[in-house]
């Protein structure tokens, strides 16, 4: 029996049942009595003690285990405990049959020992299904353990009492008891069978799968039953004798070892909750002193951030305040320069202003980079994601930095992949910086070459899920950069040529912001460099798909230019290759050259052969004097059409065309939609404003004179404004504060209003207010541009929410300035052009847009007829079901849906272009997001209207459209 001694069962008490097992028998074997059979009344009182004294350990021993049970949530024990119960319901019935209910017909002698035989046969099947029922069940429910053994542990003892009653009442038992033979009780061999399996099998399985002291002592309770049982089977040959005695003692010893293991389990339990309440107590003891200085941290944390927020605000409020009253002056002295150098002056006089104006731009350019840096800092750099235009933002971006690039010799080219998609939603205006940052600095350290910028899909991958990661690459021909600096160029205040005597200054602060910018975007910035041989910039971004554009098919090619041969010239063999790069989605056929000797003899060449050049694109620096190879081509060639392109215009070169009969004439880098209008225009094969026999970028705009209110309190920012805007013929009345832009607005019609954001009296969001309240009274929606010289985080974004529709940052850019009137100002036809007249405010907006603009969309998608004529059919099915659903959701108050409808309205119409509605549409969407009711109903009714004039005109056309 050695190996049910189990580890944690102590020794001694192991040693203790071992010796009340044997040492009775030993006893026996030395001379010591036991036998009452001599005394049968005696005997039988023994023998009811000793029964009842079982079945009262069982009792305490189930009762004990069901508040281990409760203790521990320990299914096991508890079901152990009522296999306990069962077993003893059952040993108890015998005894109280035997000593209370024999009936006189049943003997005696015969009885006892049978019913001996079935309570002990019932206790250990009844122990050995309750083991092998935790064993074998697969993670069954507490509850169902429990319902389950009780269920077998009754049916059991029923049984087991079923059968001791049918005995009592049977006159005819088996025979139970030969005491001449060798096994003297047979039907105690079955239940010795039974222990003996139990404890060689069973109850080692129970141990070790759960390892309690009470199944370490039930296992060692085997000990008992089994030499019980031997002494019933092999020794008892009459009842009271000593082995029936015996066997009856070893039963109390073999009720009260489980008892004690579990008695032990329960202590050990008791006394681990009771050190967990403690460790508990302790632990709360020791969070409730963290958590006191927890709370005086957090109040101390709350105060510190109290005093960083009034710092950080105080911080801002200076960084703003600081960026206006040094962005004033700025503009001033920039947008003056620029005006003094289209004046008569001198050489001298010239040199110095142009050495004032690049100062000027150097310092504002310092400015803007501390300014972003410390929104870096402040964790508040931010990007301001709207649909735009791909090519034209790199050509427009790249257009500003041409003359620097001009002035050092340098080609300046972009190439765009075919497969890049153009109308994309993302944050242009830090793209932009980016691109200038690094084609900047590309133009700084090259001396001579060229730069050239190309922008693909990363890593070959097409757009997809509605957004495509792009690769940007600025390479340059310059002086290169040393493989120790490269890790160091985007880190802040670190330059390649960090020494005292450096040859080319900066602060160190652009591609630190380029490497946060790119970051935000979603991609990584890297550069590859070699001493000598120049470098190659490249950074990725991620961009979603303009949604706008996501449903129209890719556009298809010019019809009218298929086959139409072209002449590239130009020296630098990058810009060469990106007008030729232009060409290609138009199906043309582009042959390059060089220099002039190679454009004589091309167009002589294709002369001969009888497919002569209708159209020569030609660079302003080929053979240094693009006009005098201009004149030697008009010469050769004929009837030859010439586009000059040129890296920034210069005075007199538009007299110069017009004398060398040059068609067109447009800065580089080129638009593709620019290019695609000179072309169709130079070919005949659009119509070109008889006003304008010199095709340029302006003169493809047909934009009639504007009359602009310009608010301002500044007097040099009111001349220089002014300037600007009457350079391009447009009218301007000038007013100092918000409440006299307020009064005449009320008083007078404008097309539209610059409204500075800083003035006296009534700033410009106030007074922005004010006006908009105004037209919620009067109808129409006058556009209001922000002029501002705050350039902090959110600047933009108070504008707008405050009702204004465009924002322009100060110092002034007359590109900048134009760009945004023209997408807020739409152009009125001709015929309705004249009746702008400066009366009162009419009924309608001052700035009336066009009814329908076709020129504007084959614009944008390259002059694509069919496929025009194909959106239009989509939007005449379309609208009305668009409208009918408008419609719906207004009358149920539905103004979430509402809002989607107009949304979906707009982008439909200014898809097609129809400006008018898509303006309508416009201000209904805005007036639901702000959830301003009245105003509604006559929005919606000015949408109904502006179909019906939609409608109209397109029924009045014979053809749908034409070029």
């Amino acid at each position: 029996m050695q190996r049910q001694v189990s580890p944690g069962i102590p020794r001694a008490f192991v040693w203790s049942v071992v010796a009340a097992s044997l040492l009775p028998l030993a006893l026996h074997g030395l001379g010591v009595s036991f036998d009452a059979a001599a005394h049968p009344g005696a005997g039988s009182l023994v023998h009811a003690l000793l029964e009842w004294t079982a079945f009262c350990l069982a009792l305490v021993t189930a009762g004990l285990a069901l508040i281990h049970c409760r203790i521990e949530h320990d299914t096991t024990t508890g079901v152990l405990a009522l296999a306990f119960l069962a077993a003893g319901l059952a040993d108890a019935f015998h005894v109280l049959a035997a000593e209370r209910l024999l009936p006189a017909v049943a003997d005696n002698h015969r009885f006892i020992p049978l019913t001996w035989a079935l309570s002990r046969v019932f206790r250990a099947a009844i122990l050995l299904s309750g083991t092998l029922f935790i064993l074998l069940a697969r993670k069954p429910k507490s509850q169902m353990r429990l319902a389950w053994l009780g269920l077998l542990g009754g049916s059991s003892a029923t049984l087991a009492i079923a059968l001791v009653l049918a005995s009592a009442a049977s006159p005819h038992l088996p025979q139970a008891l030969f005491p001449a033979a060798v096994v003297t009780r047979p039907f105690d061999l079955i239940p010795l069978g039974l222990f003996a399996a139990a404890a060689l099998w069973a109850y080692p399985w129970l141990v070790r799968r759960y390892p309690s002291l009470f199944a370490q002592a039930l296992w060692l309770s085997t000990l008992p039953e089994v030499m019980a049982q031997l002494h019933m089977a092999f020794g008892s040959a009459r009842l009271y004798d000593a082995h029936f005695n015996l066997a009856h003692g070893l039963k109390v010893v073999a009720s009260l070892v489980p008892l004690v293991g579990l008695a032990l389990d329960v202590r050990r339990a008791y006394g681990e909750r009771a050190q967990a309440l403690a460790a508990a107590q302790a632990a709360n003891q020791e969070l409730q002193a963290v958590n006191a200085h927890l709370e005086q941290t957090v109040a101390w944390a709350k105060e510190l951030a109290a005093r960083a927020e009034v710092a950080n605000a105080a911080k801002s409020a200076f960084l703003a305040n600081m960026s206006h009253e040094i962005r004033t002056p700025m503009n001033a002295i920039i947008g003056m320069s620029e005006l003094a150098l289209e004046t008569e002056l001198t050489a001298e006089q010239r040199e110095y202003v142009q050495l004032i104006k690049t100062s000027a731009e150097g310092l504002l350019s310092l400015i803007n980079d501390i300014l972003d840096f410390s929104k870096i800092e402040a964790g508040k750099l931010t990007l301001d994601p709207v649909d735009f235009r791909l090519r034209d933002t790199v050509s427009d971006t790249l257009r500003t930095l041409a003359v620097r690039a001009q002035e050092k010799g340098l080609a300046l080219a972009y190439q765009v992949a075919a497969d890049v998609p153009d109308a994309l939603l993302g944050d242009p205006g830090r793209l932009r910086q980016i691109l200038v940052n690094l084609v900047g600095n590309a133009i700084k350290f090259t001396d001579q070459g060229e730069v050239v910028v190309s922008v693909r899909h990363a890593a070959a991958e097409a757009a997809e899920d509605g957004a495509c990661t792009l690769h940007f690459s600025v390479r340059d021909t310059g002086i290169g950069i040393a493989p120790d600096k490269q890790r160091l160029i985007f880190e802040p205040f670190r330059q390649a040529d960090s020494s005292t005597t450096r040859a080319y200054g900066g602060t160190g602060l652009g591609l630190a912001i380029c490497k946060r910018l790119v970051q935000l975007m979603g991609g990584r910035i890297w550069v590859e460099s070699r001493p000598g041989e120049g470098s190659t910039f490249h950074f990725t971004a991620r961009f979603a798909l303009s949604a706008a554009a996501a449903a129209l098919p890719p556009p298809a090619p010019v019809a009218q230019l298929r086959d139409t041969p072209v002449l590239v010239v130009d020296d630098h063999p990058a810009s060469a290759e990106a007008l030729a790069e232009l060409l290609k989605p138009w199906q043309v056929r582009p042959t390059v050259v060089h220099d002039g000797a190679a454009a004589l003899a091309a167009l002589a060449q294709a002369q001969q052969a009888g497919t002569p050049f209708p159209v020569v694109l030609l660079s302003a620096t080929v053979d240094r004097d693009g006009f005098a190879v201009a004149a030697q081509l008009k010469r050769a060639g004929g009837d030859v059409r010439l586009i000059l392109l040129a890296a920034a215009g210069q005075r007199g070169d538009a007299a110069r065309c017009r004398q060398l009969g040059i068609t067109g004439y447009l800065t580089k880098p080129v638009r593709p939609a620019e290019l695609l209008d000179v072309l169709l225009v130079a070919l005949g094969m659009k119509a070109q404003d008889a006003s304008a026999p010199l095709i340029t970028r302006h003169s493809l705009r047909t934009q009639r004179p504007l009359h602009l209110l310009l608010a301002e309190d500044n007097a040099v920012n009111q001349k220089l404004a002014v300037r600007l805007l009457e350079k391009r013929g447009h009218r301007v009345a000038v007013v100092s504060n918000g409440r006299q832009a307020v009064a005449a607005v009320k008083r007078q019609a404008f097309d539209a209003v610059l409204m500075d954001v800083q003035m006296p009296e009534m700033d410009g969001l106030q007074a922005t207010a004010a006006i908009r309240t105004w037209e919620k009274e009067h109808g129409g929606h006058l556009p209001i541009i922000a002029l501002t010289a705050n350039a902090m985080q959110g600047d933009r974004e108070r504008c707008l929410e405050a009702g204004m529709d465009g924002y322009v940052a100060k110092p002034l850019r007359a590109e900048e300035l134009f760009a945004v009137l023209e997408q807020l100002v739409r152009p009125l036809p001709a015929e309705l052009a004249s009746e702008a007249t400066e009366t009162a405010v009419p009924e309608v907006p001052a700035a009336a847009p066009p009814v329908l603009d076709p020129q504007q969309v084959l614009a944008q998608i390259e002059g694509d007829l069919t496929l025009y004529r194909e959106l239009l059919a989509l939007f005449a099915a379309e609208v009305p079901r668009q409208l009918h659903a408008l419609e719906t959701a207004l009358q149920a108050g539905d103004l979430l849906a509402a809002t989607r409808h107009a949304h979906t309205l707009k982008g439909m119409a200014a898809n097609v272009g129809a400006a008018a509605l898509s303006q309508a549409c416009r201000d209904l969407e805005t007036a639901l997001r702000r959830q301003e009711a009245a105003a509604v109903q006559p929005l919606y009714a000015a949408v109904q209207q502006h179909y019906r004039l939609l409608q109209a005109h397109l029924a009045s056309r014979e053809e749908p459209v034409t070029a």
